[in-house]
């Protein structure tokens, strides 16, 4: 505390977390008791409970800390109320209470406030920490059971539905734990309450206890109406995070298509749905808390258990824990000894497999293969022939519904999209094995990564962002290892990696590079999920196969596999080389990357031997050698044991890598500006409402205190009647002596009859029920309201942010802000405010302006220790708060991390599980919510350190204020009883909202974390002032031109593109070629303006810098690198703003092929599963096509967008283009040189400059040029063949005079 006080608290102050308290420890005891669980209800025949597993591991530890609120409640809470009501009896003078008793009973109530000290504080924060530890091995077991889901599964799960998991849902524990005890608490307060009440006043007490009973049904009904709208909550908020989710992983894609604002709409129209169950909610609770000021005590606790333990929690995450597994793998055989490299293998026999039970359709049918040590199985075939789902039954991820899988090694996989995880290049790259320089400089050179390494900033130490922002494709994929790299790349992986470096191991490659099947020993050709043919390449060919047909999607399996392969390697042990079994599956830029994985494992000890290593499993299967994908490095990294916010030493380096995936996050500092709560309250109705709700809680307030003021008059009343009746000899007691009461003496002066006095007390009973409604009421519409217009101007400013931001803050670090930050915003904060007005009112009104008189009147020197109180009161809240403040922040940001991991390890959850890399992500898991869970702790201990320095000196002021009524002289009772209550209530309030009001200041930092996402500086505007808006039919002709432009992506890096100048005519087709890194995806960035370029930018002669971003993103159509989808109707994919029939969607279908396919899953309102994974990547790039095609806008720019199809596939869309686009002008980047052959013109560019610029065939006329180098290094036959297409194309150019010429830059 004393040091928060001086500076800003920061991560490394914080502790490390109680062994009890690690989450691996925890998870492992919440585990072992659901497997009893799950076990126990299979024997018995029922549903597994969630509760009893929580029973059986905490039940004990937490029912121990019930004694403690027991004592409180049972004796504490009903010992000081007698105490003082003995204490106003001695001072009524009643007989037989002496000096004695007075004392005893002045101390009986101090000892009430003291003993409160000893067993409130230890209860709270037993039952906290109890609910911390029941959240730790809730979010512990959720990410053990998320790493073992079933692909099924995942298809009906989405990542945003977990992250609420873990961000909202089980954060209740966190609150209900503190409620709980309190269900078998009140009914035992109840008996002992109506005991003491039948000794004072005999039956009558009944009433009282009957109208206690009629709110029990009541309070119940609550309690599930609570329930089933916390419910409807959850589902609402999961949906909310799902979307949310979407679209901050597709954000480039959305700012390409200029999709913005259907997105905003589906964001707000989400929140809004959320939003008016809260507020229904909210509703509720309205007549809860009024019910709370006008009703008893017990009532009050009953009411919050009930609508606090509504079980939905459990409910929730019950649901998650059964959701279908992995399915048994006993079809695969493995040995659990490793052979020997030359004893590996891999078969397949008879196998039959399907995704789903429910369709009828097999996904494989009678599938068989062998292949072993030291050869090489190429898979081709058309896309969606099922060679990826070949794959993922190899691997186990895929259930075979017959035949077997026999697999002697270990496998690596490299997946068609290349993963990375945040980390260095070099942490990717090892993939958690130790550093041995001679075997990673091997392996980066077999992945042709050194150029990459040189290139980079830091080198190898190089950090990427999250999915692998800093690295371009093909980068990403090398680093994963898969064949989808440009041509030089390609075979330079293909020669070195997996014919040289792997060539003892057994490797299945998924591939569509045809130049690549005669180096195989076997190739697999796969039409439909069955057999179609299986041979040596010469066999094949002689049986009259026709491979241009037949490999649509292999290139994409091989690549992966290649990428998996790689990691795997890189995983295994490190004595021996054991990379042999791993399967290779990555698809475009994976091949390089795993080759480095790979190669590195291999050296390892993994399963590949790369030298002929000790004993290695060499089952190698290699799927996709092809163009990269951008998955694989990014899927590494994230899951990469260094994601995180500690220092990582790479060895043999003495520079700590600090490991955050982009930027750290942003972070306010000192209190929170009053601002902050201006622009909250603004944002929920403006000045008018805001008044209105100050003015009810005035009224409220004063009616509260009136109450109070009106009880103690007419005790004082009926009192002084009693006394005339006494005293009075000359008033005649007439009539039956027996029926006389008090209430027929005569009235005091200055004091009412009782008739009057209670119609008086009732009516203001009343009104404060209904005042206090309105309040309420008024003031949750102004929270929700404000909560809403949070919600949307975070999502507009985040919409807007430009495309850097996202490559540099993981997904879960934003997601964070739109979960657990709005949660807190939505539920808790509205409350605990509603608290602090409630309590402050109250010490502005009531104390000072009532009990102060009040107890001036009485005894004006106690004046001196209540302002004494105040003042130590604020010191020791701004004492408190200096750390607090910095506790909470931090427990904001160290959540983040762990989001984020759930999210990349999603991502790549077929990568890890082929490297059995499982525990090494839970124990990166472990490790984040360890650091989140000392955050928590921290802040769990400094709000009791506050509450227990609070109630010391309410006790204190307590004993002032009682034993000094001992040295006074008679008073009435009623006077002195409502003097020490009401110096109980001002302590008790005082401490309530001071401790409230630090809450509020802490919950705030919520809205201030929102506040700072909403002030991003946006993009430049999306549409052009009137006066310098393009004509509606701009551009009419696709003329390009570049002058003087250079492109850098952050300040102090050397720009990516330096000073291009270059002019591309109307129609023309233009092919971009240049080594991976080159800059061809810059230029696209720069011509989207995702990152404003300098120098200038024409299209048809108007400077792009200059127009709207909407007014230049609509007008060019792209077809990604990553085919991005999104969950939602086919037709919402294809067009979102709804502006074509479907007579128009229905042919894009068909012009890309895909209508057939379409139609079986149920027409243009089949549902897209999360990133459209229901299709094959092939499929996906090919309903991007058709995107394109229904916008037919007059340039086209082809971002590698072929890198996953097969070569039929692409000779489709390539036809397409030709077709449909002929009067456009095209950009295509290609990894394959056969896509831009026919090209008119050719750009060269290398390390962003523009070194060569003109027609195919006379670039490949000059053989020192680097594109004749190029297309040589493809291989003798593919040479041959592209120097006859760019040949033919030229001659067709010159027969047709129309067309664009070859002309020169």
């Amino acid at each position: 505390m004393r040091l928060g006080h001086k500076r800003s608290i920061n991560e490394d102050d914080l502790y490390v977390v109680q062994s009890g308290d690690a989450s691996s420890i925890l998870g492992n005891r919440l585990q072992r008791e659901w497997d009893k669980e799950l076990e126990e209800s299979k024997i018995k025949k029922r549903k597994a409970s969630y509760v009893k597993a929580l029973v059986r591991c905490f039940g004990w530890q937490f029912a121990a800390v019930g004694l403690l609120a027991a004592f409180e409640e049972c004796v504490l809470r009903i010992g000081q109320p007698l105490c003082l009501g003995y204490l106003i009896r001695y001072f009524n003078g009643e007989d037989g209470y002496t000096a004695v008793d007075g004392w005893l009973f002045s101390t009986g109530v101090v000892m009430g406030s003291l003993l409160y000290i000893f067993s409130h504080h230890p209860y709270f924060f037993g039952v906290q920490h109890g609910g911390m530890t029941l959240r730790i091995s809730s979010c512990s077991l959720i990410y053990r059971k998320s790493l073992r889901l079933s692909k099924a599964a995942l298809g009906k799960t989405t990542t945003g539905q977990m992250v609420n998991l873990l961000s909202n849902d089980v954060n209740r524990f966190d609150t209900s734990a503190i409620f709980l005890h309190y269900i078998w608490i009140g009914p035992v307060q109840t008996l002992i309450v109506l005991g003491i009440l039948w000794n004072e006043i005999g039956p009558a007490c009944l009433a009282g206890i009957m109208l206690l009973l009629l709110f029990v049904p009541f309070q119940t009904w609550l309690g599930r109406v609570f329930s089933k709208l916390r419910m409807a909550t959850a589902h609402r908020t999961d949906e909310r995070v799902r979307i949310m989710h979407e679209i901050i992983v597709a954000m480039r894609v959305i700012k390409m298509y200029t999709w913005e604002k259907p997105f905003t709409a589906l964001a707000e129209a989400a929140r809004k749905s959320e939003l008016g169950v809260i507020m229904e909610t909210n509703y509720y609770r309205a007549v809860n808390m009024s019910l709370f000021l006008t009703s008893s005590k017990v009532i009050i606790f009953v009411c919050l258990l009930t609508y606090v333990l509504t079980g939905n929690v459990l409910t929730a995450e019950k649901e998650f824990l059964e959701m279908e597994e992995r399915e048994d793998t006993s079809y695969i055989e493995k040995s659990n000894l490793r052979p020997k490299p030359k004893d590996c293998s891999l078969a397949a026999a008879g196998v039959t497999a399907k995704w789903s039970n429910t369709t009828e359709d097999n996904t494989l049918t009678d599938v068989s293969f062998s292949v072993k040590a030291g050869e090489l199985l190429a898979v081709v075939g058309p896309v969606g022939s099922g060679k990826g789902s070949l794959l993922n039954a190899i691997l186990g991820e895929l259930p075979a519904q017959a035949g077997r899988i026999t697999v002697k090694g270990k496998i690596a996989y490299a997946s068609q999209e290349p993963w990375v995880f945040s980390g260095t290049v070099r942490q990717n790259i090892l993939f958690g094995k130790p550093f041995n320089e001679k075997r990673y400089g091997e392996t980066v050179k077999a992945c042709a990564l050194e150029q990459d390494c040189k290139e980079l900033p830091n080198g190898d130490l190089t950090m990427v962002g999250e999915r692998g922002m800093s690295l371009s494709g093909g980068q990403k994929a090398r680093v994963n290892l898969a064949s989808a790299v440009d041509s030089h790349v390609s075979r330079h992986l293909f020669d070195h990696c997996i014919m040289k470096h792997l060539k003892h191991k057994v490797r299945v490659l998924v591939t569509h590079q045809l130049q690549y099947l005669s180096s195989a020993s076997q190739i697999l050709v796969l039409k439909e999920g069955r057999v179609q043919a299986i041979g040596p390449y010469n066999q094949l060919v002689n049986s009259g196969i026709d491979f241009g047909s037949l490999i649509s999607e292999n290139h994409e399996e091989i690549t992966s596999s290649l990428s998996q392969e790689s990691s795997s390697i890189k995983s295994s042990s490190i004595k021996k080389t054991i990379l042999n079994g791993r399967i290779l599956h990555d698809r475009k830029r994976t091949e390089s990357c795993s080759s480095a994985h790979q190669l590195e494992d291999c050296y390892q000890g993994s399963s590949i031997s790369l030298h002929d290593s000790v004993e290695a499993e060499n089952i190698l299967t290699i799927s996709g050698a092809h163009t990269g994908s951008s998955s694989a490095l990014s899927n590494s990294i994230t899951s990469s044991p260094f994601v995180g916010s500690k220092l990582v030493e790479v060895k043999n380096n003495n520079t700590p890598v600090k490991d955050r995936s982009g930027g750290a996050e942003i972070r306010s500092h000192g209190s929170v500006q009053s601002g902050v709560y201006l622009r909250y309250f603004l944002a929920g109705g403006g000045w008018c409402i805001f008044l209105l709700l100050l003015l009810l809680n005035v009224v409220a307030q004063i009616l509260f205190s009136s109450i109070d003021y009106w009880l103690a008059y007419w005790s004082n009343g009926e009192q002084l009647r009693a006394q005339l009746v006494l005293n009075t000899s000359s008033w005649d007691i007439t009539g039956d002596a027996a029926n006389f009461s008090y209430r027929d003496g005569p009235v005091p002066s200055g004091y009412l009859d009782t008739n009057t006095n209670i119609y008086i007390y009732a009516g203001m009973t009343g009104a404060l029920f209904l005042t206090s409604m309105c309040r309420t009421v008024i003031f949750f519409m102004i929270c929700m309201k404000s909560s809403q217009t949070l919600h949307n101007n975070m999502f507009k400013a985040i919409i807007r942010v430009p495309i850097k931001f996202f490559d540099t803050h993981p997904v879960g670090q934003i997601l964070n802000r739109f979960t657990k930050d709005l949660g807190q915003i939505d539920e808790l904060l509205p409350t605990t405010m509603f608290d602090v007005i409630s309590a402050s009112i109250i010490i502005i009104f009531l104390t000072f302006a009532g009990i102060i008189i009040i107890i001036a009147m009485v005894n004006v020197w106690l004046i001196i220790p209540t302002l004494l109180l105040g003042i130590i009161f604020v010191y020791l809240r701004r004492f408190y708060l200096c750390s607090a403040r910095d506790v909470k922040r931090l427990e904001g940001i160290t959540r983040s991390p762990v989001f984020t991991h759930l999210s990349t390890s999603l991502q790549g959850l077929t990568t890890i599980r082929a490297f059995e890399m499982q525990q090494k992500f839970m124990d990166d898991f472990d490790s984040h919510q360890d650091l989140h869970s000392s955050a928590w702790f921290l802040f769990l201990c400094t709000t009791r350190w506050f509450g227990i320095c609070l109630d010391w000196l309410s006790c204190i002021y307590i004993s002032i204020v009682t034993f000094s009524f001992m040295a006074l002289p008679d008073t009435l009772g009623g006077d002195i009883g409502l003097a020490i209550s009401s110096a109980m209530l001002l302590s008790g309030m005082f401490q309530w909202g001071v401790r409230q009001s630090a809450e509020v200041e802490n919950q705030m930092t919520s809205v201030e974390r929102v506040l700072e996402y909403s002030a991003f500086e946006p993009e430049a505007p999306l549409k052009a002032e009137a006066e310098k808006a393009p004509k509606h039919e701009w551009p009419d002709q696709g003329i390009i031109k570049y002058e003087n432009m250079s492109l850098q992506y952050n300040e102090d890096e050397s720009p990516v593109l330096k000073d291009l100048t270059f002019c591309i005519k109307a129609k023309e087709k233009i092919g971009i070629v240049g080594r991976t890194g080159a800059g061809k995806s810059s230029l696209i960035t720069s011509l989207f303006r995702l990152t404003e370029p300098s120098g200038f930018i024409y299209i048809d002669g108007i400077n792009i810098q200059e127009l709207g971003l909407h007014d230049v993103r609509g007008n060019i159509s792209i077809i990604p690198q990553d085919p991005t989808l999104f969950s939602g109707t086919m037709r919402k994919n294809l067009d979102p703003f709804n502006q074509h029939s479907d007579d128009q969607l229905w042919k894009s279908l068909e012009e890309v092929q895909l209508k057939t396919a379409v139609t079986d899953m149920g027409g243009l309102e089949a549902q897209m599963a999360e990133g459209g994974i229901n299709l094959s990547v092939g499929q996906r790039q090919l309903v991007c096509l058709a995107r394109a095609i229904l916008r037919h806008n007059k340039i086209l720019v082809l971002d590698e967008a072929t890198a996953n199809v097969d070569p039929r596939t692409d000779e489709l869309i390539q036809q397409t283009i030709r077709t449909k686009f002929e009067d456009c002008t095209v950009l295509t980047i290609a990894h394959r040189l056969h896509t831009i052959m026919d090209s008119d013109r050719v750009m060269v560019l290398q390390a962003g400059t523009l070194k060569e610029f003109d027609a195919p065939s006379i670039l490949l006329s000059d053989k020192n040029s680097i594109f004749f180098s190029l297309v040589q290094q493809t291989g003798e036959a593919s040479e041959k063949q592209l120097h006859q297409i760019a040949e033919k194309a030229h001659l067709k150019r010159e027969v047709n005079e129309d067309g664009p010429g070859n002309d020169a830059k």
